[in-house]
């Protein structure tokens, strides 16, 4: 479908919402109403929100913020565990930090955080605000509350984000070896009554809206939350818009101390006009370097091309205290996800002699989706035993995860169409095809169900005084799979391999300041589809596996001004399934056949260090400073693809040995906040700024072999970003105000975030925040 809504009108309304709602949280308090006296001895109604949470081992509490720095993460453990006892190297994102860089998705939540990078999102033309590597790895998805989500996080409804290094299936199942992101929503409060909301407006026509609500139903027993917000913005791209909504309401019931149910829905939806492009691409070429026409506004699609994406979140959670000794968490979650894309001219593969001239244009139009569903127990005993404090859980996990593909289709013009060159923009004709101008293959429709059985079990040791720590597990995990094909009637079913997963770690305090900690840890990713070797035999593959190795210390000094934590990391995935150039084979009947087929081969490595500094030099200062050195390479790949014979007759693998795509050696970050406090009619004013550094990146790890003589394909360059902020706190007519202005891209670097798109260019933010 072809979005028309009017841009000036859906603007307007836009900036009369903002201004209503403006209106609204300026208005002075009514002075009919007297407030009752204060009870000297009643307790705020934060400390009473504390006296419920605590309870829960699951999560986290409001004191363990503190600005942008957190003392404890439930990532680690799946229990609300204190970092400095974790075995695991991570990094906890406040919301207070999110806030502060301007964070609009999950790119940008992660964007200054160590052994993280861009990877290849868009890549597949979705539009992914989740896509990055980490350690070196690709093949990420991230997690909500602890179960996996696709392609689409906004940070409205963000409380904390946890970035969990390293392979970690033991605890959280299905992950590349890399590590993971998990993202904590915001849940009500049991006694704060409160509207919180931001208004932003910003370069290239950003507008954006958000409102948090809580409100006690029954104090101290049911609370609300809705998180909602809209925005709307263009692009430096031609011919490329967004709109994303989000709505998020949540409710709890305390049913009493220890136990509460927990009810959440979440849909976010965006809808594209235009369609986000790739950037014409040969491998034997340096993109960067050429005086080609292309620049960051270079959009191939057409202007009714369009790509909407709906998701949707559906979550029960039950919490029962039993004993002081035992507590049961209960969680049922189904996730949506659904695509509609329509694109014209997404072939952009350099050709021609002088790799100046983009394919014919053809039409892609496809739908497809997952529903995804998870069953989880979980049962957390704690207890003392010969001055031993142990915590085991032991937990099972069910969960049916079902990929469905309604339409695909990919066609080339049915007439000649002028071919585009890159170096003449006069040739740049925008044609819009539909289908009957078209020839060409389609696909009807094909879906995947693939279902996993899990059990696991986790350990958790203080002793000597609290001095040692240890952490061990280890995860049984069963797969099927049932993949059927309507066009053609044909049923595939399945059982793949089981996977048994472990994790061992220990960490020592040579001083409550000081601690050094090591741990081992695998991963496993199921191949949820079988596939079909070159000779045309089908298999089903074995998951993909991981294993990772971390040796770090943290510590803190300077009376807690300085806290630094250094790790040593070695990251190993192997099986990896290598997708395969189409072949053509006789069939028994004599019919020839064309399929694209797959292979499992190799390993590839990740290896380095990872530096993590918080400071607090002075009063009203934070500052947080990264570094990780990230060799990451293949290892080994010998699949048949990569095989090739060179001019001097010997054998060339094009890919082993050599880096890996999107992971840059170097990477570091430096932000920084100082808050002058009042000054004039401002209760605070404050300052902000920081800078993101990436070396350069390979492109593609396979090299290039022509006429047998094997060459290196170009390197996208390195990146140096500059970030600023500003702004301050007020009182306007009774209300707290807050007003900041961001600024990314400083000096407006033109850059590639990876092979097949421009970096953001200079933007300018204008945020105003407050609470009634």
């Amino acid at each position: 479908m072809k979005h028309t809504c009017s841009k000036p009108i859906r603007n307007v309304c836009l900036l009369g919402a903002m201004t209503s709602l403006w209106i609204v949280s300026s208005a002075p308090a009514q002075t009919a109403r007297v407030a009752p006296a204060p009870v000297p001895s009643a307790k705020p109604a934060s400390d009473l929100d504390e006296d419920l949470l605590q309870l829960s081992p699951f999560l986290v509490r409001a004191d363990d913020n503190e600005g942008y720095f957190s003392n404890s993460s439930t990532a680690g453990t799946r229990t609300r565990t204190e970092l400095v006892d974790l075995p695991i190297s991570m990094q906890v994102l406040t919301e207070e930090f999110l806030k502060d860089i301007a964070a609009i998705d999950l790119i940008d939540a992660v964007a200054y955080t160590s052994g993280v990078s861009l990877g290849a999102g868009q890549s597949t033309n979705e539009g992914d605000n989740t896509s990055f590597t980490l350690r070196g790895q690709t093949g990420f998805l991230p997690m909500r509350n602890g179960f996996r989500r696709l392609r689409l996080v906004g940070s409205a409804n963000i409380d904390r984000v946890e970035v969990l290094k390293g392979p970690s299936s033991m605890l959280y199942g299905q992950l590349n070896p890399g590590g993971s992101v998990n993202y904590i929503t915001k849940r009500p409060k049991p006694t704060q009554n409160f509207v919180n909301y931001q208004l932003q407006a910003g370069s290239y026509d950003f507008y954006r809206a958000v409102l948090d609500i809580n409100t006690p139903l029954i104090e101290n027993k049911l609370a609300l939350r809705l998180v909602t917000s809209y925005e709307d913005s263009d692009s430096i791209v031609d011919r490329f818009a967004n709109q994303t909504t989000l709505i998020n309401p949540s409710l709890t019931w305390w049913i009493r101390p220890g136990t509460s149910l927990t009810v959440e829905y979440e849909e976010s939806k965006r809808l594209t006009n235009g369609f986000s492009p790739r950037l014409p691409f040969n491998a034997r070429i340096d993109f960067e370097d050429r005086p080609a026409a292309v620049t960051r506004s270079f959009n191939a699609a057409a202007p009714g091309d369009y790509n909407d994406t709906e998701m949707g979140v559906t979550t029960a959670e039950l919490i029962h205290r039993f004993t002081s000794y035992l507590t049961l968490r209960a969680n049922v979650t189904a996730g949506t996800w659904y695509e509609n894309i329509r694109a014209n001219g997404q072939n952009v593969t350099l050709a021609g002699t002088a790799f100046d001239t983009l394919p014919r244009r053809g039409l892609t139009h496809r739908k497809r989706g997952t529903d995804d569903l998870w069953r989880q127990g979980e049962l957390v005993n704690n207890f003392t035993f010969a001055g031993i404090d142990v915590q085991n859980i032991v937990g099972y996990q069910y969960e049916t995860l079902k990929f469905y593909q309604d339409y695909t289709g990919v066609q080339v013009p049915a007439s000649p169409l002028t071919q585009w060159n890159v170096f003449d923009p006069a040739t740049w004709v925008v044609t819009e095809l539909n289908e009957s101008q078209t020839i060409g293959s389609s696909s009807d429709g094909y879906s995947s169900t693939n279902t996993t059985r899990s059990g696991y079990v986790t350990n958790q040791l203080s002793m000597l005084d609290g001095r040692l720590r240890t952490l061990a597990g280890v995860r049984r995990d069963y797969f099927y799979v049932n993949d059927y094909t309507p066009s053609t009637g044909v049923r595939t079913r399945g059982e793949a391999k089981p996977a048994t997963i472990p994790q061992v770690g220990a960490v020592y305090k040579f001083t409550p300041k000081f601690s050094v900690y090591a741990n081992y840890s695998e991963s496993f990713l199921p191949v949820f589809s079988s596939g079909r070797r070159p000779d045309g035999t089908q298999f089903s593959p074995s998951p993909q596996s991981g294993k990772g190795y971390d040796v770090g210390l943290r510590s803190s000094f300077l009376q807690d001004k300085v806290a630094a934590s250094v790790s040593v990391f070695q990251v190993d995935n192997t099986d990896i399934v290598r997708f395969l150039p189409a072949v053509t084979i006789t069939r028994p009947d004599g019919l020839l056949e064309t399929f694209s087929p797959i292979e499992q081969s190799g390993t590839d490595r990740s290896e380095g260090i990872e530096l993590d500094l918080r400071l607090k030099p002075w009063k009203g200062a934070q500052i947080i400073a990264t570094y990780a050195y990230t060799d990451a390479w293949v290892l080994s790949d010998t699949s048949s693809n990569t095989r090739v014979i060179l001019a001097d007759g010997s054998v060339f693998y094009t890919r082993t040995g050599h880096r890996l795509a999107n992971a840059p050696e170097h990477t570091a970050s430096l932000w920084g906040r100082h808050d002058f406090g009042k000054v004039g009619k401002f209760t605070n004013l404050f300052v902000m700024g920081g800078a993101r550094f990436a070396s350069e990146r390979e492109q593609t790890e396979a090299y290039v072999v022509v006429a047998g003589v094997a060459s290196r394909p170009w390197n996208m360059d390195g990146y140096l970003l500059f970030d600023a902020g500003f702004g301050g706190r007020f009182k306007l007519m009774g209300r707290d105000i807050s007003a900041t202005l961001n600024v990314k891209n400083v000096t407006d670097e033109m850059w590639l975030a990876n092979r097949f798109r421009y970096g953001e260019p200079r933007t300018f933010l204008f945020s105003l925040s407050g609470k009634f």
